[in-house]
This record gives C-alpha cells, structure tokens and sequence, in this order.
C-alpha cells in the first residue's frame, strides 16, 4: 500500500475547475444545446410523423440506390418492417433521427476540416495522429465530457456521435483530395 502522507488529491482541484467553466460558460452551451436540440427534434418530428410504409420505402430506396442489388433493399425493408413488428417503431425513429443528425453535423465539420488538411500540409502532420487517436477510443469516452457540459438527454449523445464520427469524414476527405487524378484536377480547374 501506498504510503497516505505522499499522496496529494486533484478531485477537488478538478471539481471546482469544471464547476467555474460551466458557470462561466454555461449559457454558451445551452445555447449551442438548444441549437443542436432543435435540429435533431425536427428531424425526429419528420420521422416519427412520416406514414410508416413510407419510411419502409424509403428506405428500400436509399438501399438500392447506394448498393444497386434488390435483395440488399429487400433486406433493408424487411429490417425496418421488424422493428415495426417487434414494437421498436418509435425507438428506432429517434435512433435514426439521431443517426441522421449526427450525420449532417459530422459532414458539416468534417468535410471542410478535410479540405484544410489536405491543402496545408504541416496541419495534416499535426492533426492526423490526433485523429487516429480519436478514432481508436470508444465513443464512451466523449460522452462523460459532454454530460459534464450539456448535461443528461438527448444532445450529449449527439456531440459525443458527432466527435466521433468527425475524425473518419475528415481523413478521408484529405486522403480523397490529395489522390485525386491530376487529370479530372485540372479538367475541373478548366
């Protein structure tokens, strides 16, 4: 055991440090809350008021469109009557909506912090092992910083969604642009 005399206590120290953030910045983040809330009970609102058959081929649709084979929608369709089926309509409806509004904010912040990575490249050698650490942790770990500054419900699953999801958009928008063929490059430019 170690000795009780050596040690020193940082609980208290980090407490009253996160207490005089959130009070010095707590309106910030309920404005940016109530932003981000918003967004994300609008399309939640869509979704949920959307007629169920509707959502299904919707869904069928968007399946075929990016894989291009009818059993891959068929199969999608069939997931999502299930969740009607099984009684996980609502629930699945806010997953999406969530999903959806993640999506949306991830591509928001990640699409143009790509395009910069690619074009300075001292900023790409800083930021990407930030992002391959960002990456490699557990979405977990976002989500006890933002319960500590947006408190519980909805959002701080989106923020601690959208943090991770960021890192991915914005790697491959770089790795995109720096291997884009000269030749489509410079028929674009002309």
């Amino acid at each position: 055991m170690f000795p009780e005399h050596f040690t020193i206590s940082i609980s208290s120290i980090i407490t009253d440090g996160v207490d005089v953030f959130v009070a010095t910045y707590g309106s910030t983040f309920r404005a940016f809350s109530d932003v981000v809330l918003f967004f994300l009970l609008q399309i939640e609102q869509i979704l949920r008021g959307a007629p169920w058959w509707l959502v299904v081929l919707v869904v069928g649709f968007l399946g075929f469109i990016l894989a291009r084979r009818i059993l891959f929608s068929v199969g999608l369709m069939s997931a999502t009557l299930l969740l009607g089926v099984l009684g996980l309509w609502d629930q699945a409806m806010q997953t999406l909506s969530l999903m959806i509004s993640a999506l949306v904010f991830a591509a928001a912040l990640g699409i143009p912090f790509g395009v910069i990575l690619a074009r300075f490249k001292r900023l790409r050698l800083v930021f990407l092992p930030i992002l391959d650490a960002m990456q490699t942790l557990p979405s977990f770990v976002y989500l006890v910083p933002a319960l500590m500054l947006f408190g519980l419900g909805k959002v701080p699953a989106l923020i601690a969604t959208i943090i991770y999801a960021v890192p991915p958009v914005a790697r491959l928008t770089d790795l995109g642009l720096r291997h884009a063929d000269a030749e489509a490059v410079e028929a674009a430019n002309a």
